[in-house]
């Protein structure tokens, strides 16, 4: 499962979810959230989604989203070559690149 979010300025993905994958730690940094501000490992990462365009997130904050049942959380940083668009009346969304 992953949150498209796009009051995230910055892609996050679970951290033991990276760690699992094996993916390659590139750096650590502060993820700033509304409650907490903690010094967390930065992945580089490709998000692939069945249906829909894949992005390279070369800096995926790794973070504890198990919790909310997500393995990543899509920011604007990954999303500013996409074309989203939410038609609220019917509940859908397209993602072009």
């Amino acid at each position: 499962m992953a949150l498209i979010d796009t009051g995230a300025s910055a892609t996050c993905i679970d951290g033991q979810a990276a760690e699992q994958a094996g993916l390659t730690i590139v750096d650590t940094g502060p993820l700033i959230s509304a409650t907490d501000e903690e010094i967390v490992p930065i992945f580089a990462a490709r998000l692939d989604m069945l249906g829909f365009p894949g992005w390279n997130a070369s800096r995926a904050y790794g973070t504890n989203l198990a919790m909310q049942d997500l393995i990543a959380l899509i920011g604007r940083d990954v999303l500013m070559d996409s074309v989203l668009i939410y038609n609220g009346p019917d509940g859908s969304f397209s993602i072009a690149q």
